[in-house]
């Protein structure tokens, strides 16, 4: 299981709001692949990196009401496996 643990430093919210500001602009189709292309690279323990994830998966929950990332006490568990966008949703590969 990939799993990074999150240290917030000074400036992450400022980070993360900058990658969400790009990421709300995707359709849903570039949301799904986005997902898929960070859920293929897996996690490597950037801290950028998981910035960007956070901020993924707060756009996906916020469209989709769910999130294919597992995040648990500032831990991001990792991912549940490729999606694809079926309709106004996504389901699972």
């Amino acid at each position: 299981i990939m799993k990074h643990v999150h240290i917030q430093r000074k400036g992450d919210r400022e980070q993360i709001s900058s990658f969400h500001k790009n990421i709300k602009e995707k359709t849903n189709q570039e949301l799904v692949d986005s997902y898929n292309q960070s859920q293929q690279k897996g996690l490597f323990g950037v801290h950028a990196q998981a910035l960007y994830i956070i901020a993924l998966r707060f756009e996906l929950l916020k469209r989709f009401n769910k999130s294919p990332i597992t995040v648990k006490d500032n831990c991001i568990i990792g991912f549940t496996g490729k999606i694809k966008l079926e309709g106004d949703n996504y389901k699972k590969q």
